[in-house]
């Protein structure tokens, strides 16, 4: 999609994936965030959660890789969180997917590109909110 063929208040919505045991060990492995909440079952069963949930970065890498594979934007870059919260866990066979809105866009002093914010809404299979936030974007006008 170009820039000017997308509205503020548009929304739009990612296919679904599940939370793996994989996604946690690589992430873990990938920035040593070893935290056992995330990597040990048996000490996660003992936590208020009652099981290995994922780490929040995670989520908000997974929510970032969706929102490139709905091809909203060709070749746009994150250029600011301005804000992310975590609501709920993320657990383990958790099956999550992505709500995004469109926000305020403005043009930049670069020509040829504009910034456009996006509301980020990671949901579950029971339609419950675990994360948000708004993360503005760059993106090319054409």
């Amino acid at each position: 999609m170009k820039y000017e063929e997308v509205k503020e208040g548009d929304v739009f919505t990612s296919p679904k994936r599940e939370i793996t045991e994989d996604d946690i060990n690589a992430f873990a492995e990938l920035t040593g965030d070893n935290n056992e909440i995330h990597t040990s079952e048996e000490y996660a069963k003992e936590t208020r959660f009652g099981t290995r949930i994922a780490h929040g970065l995670l989520v908000m890498g997974i929510a970032n890789g969706m929102y490139v594979r709905m091809g909203i934007f060709r070749n746009s870059v994150m250029m600011e969180i301005k804000e992310w919260k975590l609501i709920r866990p993320v657990k383990l066979g958790d099956v999550i997917y992505l709500r995004l809105t469109i926000g305020p866009k403005r043009p930049t002093k670069r020509p040829g590109f504009g910034i456009c914010e996006m509301k980020y809404e990671i949901l579950n299979q029971d339609e419950d909110t675990a994360a948000e936030g708004t993360i503005a974007r760059m993106v090319p006008l054409d």
